[in-house]
């Protein structure tokens, strides 16, 4: 047999064999099919006499679901409209969706749903696209349901009852709330009729928690106060302050606040005050324990309100205590005030061990603009090896340096010696220098070796050149 007639041969016979693995595999694929749809109508058989038991109890119609392969019943439980339905399109799982319509109509303007969802869902979820445009304050429900719509409304909807009774059915499945209508959606394939009954009973008895919204206002008011969840009840605070800021229980809400238990809300409602609250905010922003995020909320809100000499007595408390969000917020204090007493304190957290409160007393005293600040945060530059370190410290030279710092800038970048990943903080840096200080503009600059500190503009014929004077040679 020729080579060529061998060729042929084995590609002949290779072609014949992935057909016959192809048909094979299509075969198996049909087999599979046929005995999920066998199993699904056995499963289906033991599905169909439990709804229509269910129907009959509560007084429902019952249907059989052809298309999606399952069983439906629909009826009203005073007045609350309900349908349920137990479905298992092709190659899907069974699905059980609970919807209900209350006879009392839940506002349009607010939606809900679980983070976590089927992928199969009977139900009209466009606003699972959406991101939540809120949350309630409480971590334990924000960390099962996405909350979205006005405001107002969404934190007046979900009193702690309504959070606690939700986040139950969203332990085990699926919730959404869109446009009044609420779901409840499990995997799960109901064969008795008291489990369906009980389905249904528990999204309905959760929904009912929901309460009536007659007045926002009032129910944001009652919240703010009475509210298990110090969050909500800051949350809530602030929504009343923002949407009803003249209203009298406004008024009430904040006097009862500035008692309330929790910082968080006494922080909301001593800010809304103004120089009345001033005292409130300066009793927290020096507390030594507790939740750091109110304390730290306090000292930025305090601005010059708050003495440097006190602030530095909380920097020095915080950082033996370890308070490191209390810590930062003093920093940045001590950097907005710009005054001389702070630089000793700020440039020894630029030096300490902890990277991350050194980065922040760079930005602070790149705030705190002086020629003894640049001076400081040029010398840390040459001495740090850090590379966040490094670029703060350049981002603050970038804010408050002079010509004198253009010059070290430059001569890092021509020294070769700086890391690829800092130069174009550098070359940043130096741009924001040169649109601050005309004098400063590109090839102007040249640095007199052995002055200290002292910087001299170049001759027009030197530009785009960095001069090194050496007086002892006298060029």
């Amino acid at each position: 047999m020729e080579p060529g007639e061998i060729i042929f041969l084995v590609a002949f016979l290779g072609i014949q064999a992935a057909m016959r693995w192809i048909e094979w595999e299509a075969s198996t694929e049909r087999l599979q099919r046929k005995k999920a749809e066998r199993d699904k109508r056995t499963e289906l058989a033991l599905v169909l006499p439990a709804f229509e038991a269910a129907a009959r109890q509560m007084g429902f119609r019952f249907a059989r679901e052809t298309r999606l392969f399952g069983a439906c019943i629909e009826g009203d439980i005073d007045g609350d409209h309900v349908v349920a339905q137990c479905t298992a399109p092709a190659e899907e799982p069974w699905l059980t969706t609970i919807t209900v319509w209350l006879q009392a109509p839940l506002p349009h303007d607010v939606w809900f749903r679980s983070h976590w969802r089927t992928g199969t869902s009977l139900v009209d979820d466009r606003a699972g696209s959406s991101e939540p445009a809120a949350d309630t304050g409480d971590p334990a429900f924000d960390g099962l349901i996405a909350v979205g719509g006005r405001v107002g409304a969404v934190r007046a909807l979900l009193p702690a009852p309504a959070r606690h009774a939700i986040a139950t059915l969203a332990r085990g499945a699926a919730v959404r709330l869109r446009k009044g209508e609420f779901a409840y959606e499990i995997f799960e394939r109901v064969t008795n009729a008291n489990r369906l009954t009980a389905l249904i009973h528990s999204a309905r008895t959760a929904l009912r928690t929901l309460p009536h919204l007659s007045d926002v206002s009032a129910a944001l008011a009652e919240a703010a106060h009475s509210d298990p969840v110090s969050g909500v009840r800051a949350r809530c605070l602030a929504t009343l302050l923002s949407e009803e800021p003249d209203h009298p229980r406004t008024s009430g809400a904040l006097d009862a606040a500035l008692a309330d238990p929790s910082d968080s809300v006494r922080v909301v409602a001593a800010t809304a005050l103004g120089e009345r609250g001033v005292p409130v905010l300066r009793e927290i922003a020096m507390r030594e324990e507790g939740d750091e995020e109110p304390s730290a909320r306090a000292i930025t809100l305090l601005g010059r309100h708050l003495p440097v000499e006190q602030t530095l007595a909380i920097l020095d408390s915080a950082l033996g205590r370890k308070r490191l969000a209390v810590a930062a917020a003093a920093i940045e204090s001590l950097g907005r005030s710009g005054d001389a007493a702070a630089f000793p304190r700020l440039l020894a957290v630029l030096h300490g061990d902890d990277t991350g409160l050194a980065v922040i007393a760079a930005d602070a005293l790149g705030d705190a603009a002086s020629p003894a600040t640049e001076l400081a945060l040029i010398q840390a530059l040459a001495s740090s090896s850090n590379p966040p370190l490094q670029r703060a410290i350049t981002r603050a030279l970038g804010r408050a340096g002079s010509i004198a710092a253009i010059a070290h800038l430059r001569a890092m970048l021509a020294s070769g010696e700086c890391h690829s990943s800092l130069v174009p903080t550098v070359q940043q840096a130096i741009a924001a220098i040169q649109a601050r200080l005309p004098d400063a503009s590109p090839g102007q600059v040249s640095l007199a070796e052995g002055e200290a500190g002292q910087v001299a503009l170049a001759d027009e014929s030197d530009s785009g050149r960095l001069s090194i004077v050496d007086k002892q040679a006298g060029t």
